[in-house]
């Protein structure tokens, strides 16, 4: 890689160079019968198959560090790709909570309702805060208070509707937290 990092570096060199070494090659041929022509000829008469030899050598490396190169971005890709599916999971899971807790419901069976809906989600509640390990554990924590709010707001129905609405305001909270990560970890990362 260091050989052809150089020249990737060094792109108007390199240029610079294969353009001066075919000029010469081009001018020799087309001009033999000139002194530095046939002196040229005549000392690198013998040369001829090593040349080649060096040439095919040369190609057969870039071709070979281009392909290795192809395969770390490939490489790189799909670690962005799975980057973003995970991201979007926990994203999906939010938005989940969140229209839950929106939906309207009929009064005599809306509370019952959201409330099976929302055991549903806590479901996912592992899977969303092992996924959010994979962007570190600042993240990891964020979502895992948000699961935790989510269990507690759920837990709260069975107690007081003071208590209910002091869980929903903190399960608001950490949901903010949450999407507020998310963007943040979208814009540095670029996902």
């Amino acid at each position: 890689m260091p050989l052809f990092d150089f020249f990737t570096k060094h792109r108007r060199i390199t240029i610079i160079v294969c353009v001066t070494i075919l000029t010469v090659t081009v001018l020799v041929s087309a001009i033999p019968n000139i002194c530095i022509s046939k002196f040229l000829l005549a000392y690198f008469k013998d040369w001829s198959v090593a040349f080649s030899a060096l040439a095919a050598v040369v190609l057969l490396y870039i071709v070979y560090m281009s392909i290795l190169k192809t395969q770390e971005l490939r490489e790189e890709d799909r670690e962005l790709d799975s980057k973003r599916r995970q991201l979007e999971d926990i994203l999906n899971w939010e938005e989940h909570v969140r229209r839950e807790l929106q939906l309207p419901r009929i009064s005599e069976t809306g509370n019952y309702d959201r409330i099976l809906a929302l055991r549903s989600v806590l479901i996912r509640n592992d899977w969303v805060v092992m996924t959010a390990q994979t962007f570190g554990k600042n993240f990891q924590n964020t979502v895992r208070q948000a699961t935790k709010d989510l269990r507690a707001y759920v837990e709260a129905w069975d107690e007081t509707p003071e208590d209910v609405s002091n869980r929903y305001n903190a399960l608001i909270t950490s949901l903010n937290n949450v999407l507020e990560s998310v963007y943040r970890i979208k814009t540095t990362q670029r996902l």
